[in-house]
């Protein structure tokens, strides 16, 4: 009997070793791949211009507070009392746009990245679907995040109902991200 029992545990594992070498797995390097696509060097070109139309501008203003201040503290100790507190007010409101633009720049220099990168990464993604699909693979990894890049839900099971009965949950508790708010 013990006999019987241990070759059918032998057959059942090795039946199952067999159908999971079955399941294709694969990883990549989105990092890598997105950084090769030949798009990209567009993407270079068009940040590095917006980027250096905003320094210019930065310098511009610079050079423009500079001049004042300058101006401001060689001609100082002859000034009243009231010209030098409108000069010296002038000096802040300049220092302050120049900060504030500086910070707005680097907003928009951002934003106009992520939108030129939106569409390279979509064909990326839509590139890993379709060859992962066509090459019959069951999930792909990426290793530049760690994280899963494509997984096909016809053949994996969703476990968290095994695992709300394990933790004794009775019904899923229905979450909203911080996005659908």
């Amino acid at each position: 009997m013990k006999t019987l029992l241990k070759l059918t545990l032998v057959a059942i594992l090795l039946v199952s070793s067999n159908s999971l070498s079955a399941q294709k797995m694969g990883y990549l390097n989105t990092q890598e791949l997105l950084y090769s696509m030949p798009e990209m060097d567009s993407v270079q070109i068009k940040t590095e211009k917006f980027s250096t139309e905003i320094r210019e501008m930065l310098e511009i203003m610079q050079v423009e507070f500079n001049n004042k201040l300058a101006e401001y503290q060689k001609q100082e100790a002859t000034m009243s009392d009231a010209v030098r507190e409108l000069k010296g007010t002038e000096l802040q409101e300049l220092r302050a746009r120049s900060v504030s633009f500086e910070t707005s720049a680097k907003a928009d220099i951002e934003k106009e990245y992520t939108s030129l990168m939106q569409p390279i990464i979509k064909k990326l993604q839509d590139a890993i679907q379709k060859v992962s699909k066509d090459n019959s693979f069951v999930t792909v990894f990426d290793q530049a995040t760690g994280s899963l890049v494509y997984f096909d839900k016809s053949v994996l099971t969703d476990v968290a109902p095994l695992v709300r009965t394990y933790l004794g949950i009775k019904e899923p508790v229905k979450t909203t991200t911080p996005a659908a708010k």
